[in-house]
């Protein structure tokens, strides 16, 4: 979730804060005890000198000071330094990494809701071209929230029930508009969550399974086929409807569609009350797969 890197965003910009401040505070112990020795470990200091002859207090006088040379640490003490460093370091970054961990991210407020309705209303469909292809936006599933649909039915206005060819709703990334626009396609798709078709109609899962729908905003594809291209029909109110409920199934069934392509050469004569044909299609499943098949 986006908490969660943010937290260890925090963490981590926290821990390269730390490990600044510790090496650049003690800045000339640090470099006493890792950097050149010619240098670092040679610091001038100022001494007196109460025994010398007096040409060497002159020598003194004349230099202004005689520094004197430190002695480098020993191998043992950069070693234990070091240690002490990362000891240091590693309880500080497991006291903050303790505390990240211990905040936990509030519930996401779900709704009770047992239905959910997607539909479009009031349009008036073109009556300049026979296939007509609108979206309409929905913001109706809280983001953080998932349920679970149990059933699907269509809801189609009887005046546009001859029209009306198919609807699809998709989970799209971003937010689309509620007022209907032309997609003939939807590239912010990011899957289907249902749809329906001429002939179908509610689609019921057997118990114990339901299709998983959340964490996306949808859209609403509606492709209405106005085959006589006449003027004023309007849409009062037609959409899908879903069955859904919070409570995870035994099941979550996930969607993958077959089929022909739209582009393919599949014809269905118009006006016979029923017609078959037969079509191979050979999906890849991996591993033992129950499949749950709807038209």
């Amino acid at each position: 979730k986006i908490t969660f890197f943010s937290a260890m965003g925090g963490f981590v910009i926290t821990m390269i804060s730390l490990s600044l401040f510790a090496t650049l505070c003690p800045f000339v112990a640090t470099l006493y005890y890792y950097g050149p020795e010619a240098q670092f470990g040679e610091i001038s200091c100022p001494r007196r000198c109460c025994s010398c002859d007096r040409q060497r207090e002159e020598e003194i006088a004349e230099s202004n000071g005689v520094g004197f040379d430190l002695q480098p640490p020993s191998r043992k003490t950069r070693l234990l330094t070091l240690a002490i460093s990362v000891f240091i370091l590693a309880i500080g970054g497991g006291v903050r990494l303790g505390l990240t961990c211990s905040v936990r991210d509030p519930e996401p407020d779900c709704p009770e809701m047992s239905e959910v309705e997607f539909t479009f209303e009031e349009y008036t469909i073109p009556g300049d071209e026979t296939d007509t292809y609108r979206c309409r936006g929905f913001d109706k599933i809280p983001p953080a929230c998932t349920y679970y649909v149990t059933e699907v039915s269509p809801i189609i206005d009887d005046d546009v029930k001859d029209v009306v060819h198919h609807m699809i709703l998709f989970p799209v990334g971003v937010e689309q508009s509620t007022c209907p626009f032309t997609c003939f396609d939807m590239p912010e798709a990011r899957g289907v969550d249902f749809g329906w078709a001429v002939g179908m109609g509610s689609v019921r899962w057997p118990a114990g399974m339901a299709y998983a729908m959340g964490g996306y905003r949808q859209t609403l594809q509606m492709h209405y086929f106005n085959w006589d291209m006449r003027e004023g029909r309007v849409d009062r109110r037609s959409g899908l409807r879903a069955s859904i409920t919070k409570e995870k199934p035994r099941n979550v069934l996930t969607q993958i569609n077959v089929g022909v392509h739209p582009l393919g050469d599949l014809y269905i004569p118009a006006g016979l009350p029923n017609a078959s044909f037969h079509l191979d299609c050979a999906p890849d499943l991996r591993g033992p797969v129950t499949v749950q098949a709807f038209a």
